[in-house]
C-alpha cells in the first residue's frame, strides 16, 4: 500500500533592500552609506576608486535614498563639466547661438540647484 502524496512547500524568497551598490565612477560593486542614523548627513564612500560625497539625509532615510541623492549629485556634476568644456569651445570658435542655448541650460541647471538648496 502506498502512502498519501504530502504538497511540498515552497518558499517565497523576500527581497532585501541592498546596502552595497555600484559605484558610478568605477563601475565595481563597492559603494557603501555611513553615518545614515547618526546625524544629518550620511558619507556615501567607494571603497575601490574612492570616491566620496556627503549627502543630506533626514530621520526616516534608508541607505537607497542616500545613494539615489549620491547618484543625481554625480551625473549632475558631470553634466556641468561637460557644459563648460563646450562653453570654452564655443568661445573660441565664435559661435554664438550654440553659446547662447549652452548658457541657458546652464542657468536651468543652477536654477533647480538653487531650489533643491532652498528646500533644505
Amino acid at each position: 500500500m502506498g502512502r498519501r502524496k504530502r504538497k511540498q512547500q515552497s518558499y517565497k524568497r523576500v527581497k532585501r533592500v541592498p546596502k552595497i551598490f555600484t559605484c558610478p565612477n568605477c563601475g565595481e560593486k563597492s559603494v557603501k552609506v555611513e553615518n545614515i542614523r547618526k546625524s544629518a548627513i550620511a558619507t556615501v564612500k567607494c571603497g575601490h576608486c574612492g570616491l566620496n560625497k556627503d549627502v543630506i539625509v533626514n530621520s526616516i532615510s534608508e541607505p537607497v535614498d542616500a545613494f539615489g541623492d549620491f547618484i543625481d549629485i554625480y551625473y549632475a556634476d558631470q553634466e556641468l563639466q561637460r557644459l563648460e568644456k563646450r562653453i570654452s569651445k564655443l568661445k573660441k570658435g565664435d559661435e554664438w547661438g550654440e553659446l547662447a542655448l549652452s548658457y541657458s541650460i546652464l542657468s536651468d541647471i543652477c536654477r533647480a540647484k538653487a531650489v533643491e538648496a532652498l528646500e533644505e
